[in-house]
């Protein structure tokens, strides 16, 4: 009788350890966050999960997990929900994340392979991604609705910034595409 209650307890801590689970160590520091509560959405193939995160002080913040269920990617949204960046997870990988929440889209992301070539090509192009967040801003500040005329000289310098970048990316694409080709 006790060695059938030793194997159901052997089976039952190696049916338990089979268990996908992975670590994840998110570390970051944002210039300009106002609201110090980052929220955290966690994606999977199979399952999601969202977490609520609060600074350790003033726009640092850690999150680190040991989660069932392999997560990909985790969305990283501040400043009430309206700014976030994506960062790609791979399982015992630290992430940092370093910036001004006011260019979410010069956010540094480290860690990673596909963390560090987006950073390096965000890099490339900060200049086009600046100017996209400076017209962002002027855009939707009260002034610009004052004056129909710089409101759309405004957009057309939005439309074509948003063209070049279009095109840096596309270009970026291919170099990666001609490079498994060769």
């Amino acid at each position: 009788m006790i060695k059938n209650y030793i194997l159901i307890i052997i089976g039952c801590i190696t049916l338990f350890s089979c268990g996908e689970s992975a670590t994840y160590r998110i570390q970051g520091k944002v210039t300009n966050l106002e609201d110090q509560t980052v929220y955290v959405f966690f994606q999977g193939d199979h399952s999601n999960k969202v977490e609520a995160v609060e600074c350790d002080k003033p726009g640092q913040f850690t999150i680190e997990r040991s989660q069932f269920g392999p997560f990909h990617s985790a969305t990283l949204l501040f400043e009430n929900k309206t700014v976030w960046v994506t960062v790609y997870l791979e399982e015992g990988q630290k992430i940092t994340v370093t910036g001004d929440v006011e260019y979410p889209a010069l956010m540094q992301i480290k860690g990673g392979k596909i963390n560090n070539e987006l950073t390096s090509f965000r890099k490339k192009i900060g200049s086009l991604l600046r100017e996209q967040a400076d017209l962002y801003i002027s855009l939707n500040s009260p002034s610009s609705e004052e004056n129909p005329v710089d409101e759309n000289d405004l957009t057309a310098r939005l439309a074509n910034v948003n063209h070049q970048i279009s095109e840096q990316v596309f270009e970026y694409i291919q170099g990666i595409l001609m490079k498994k080709h060769r």
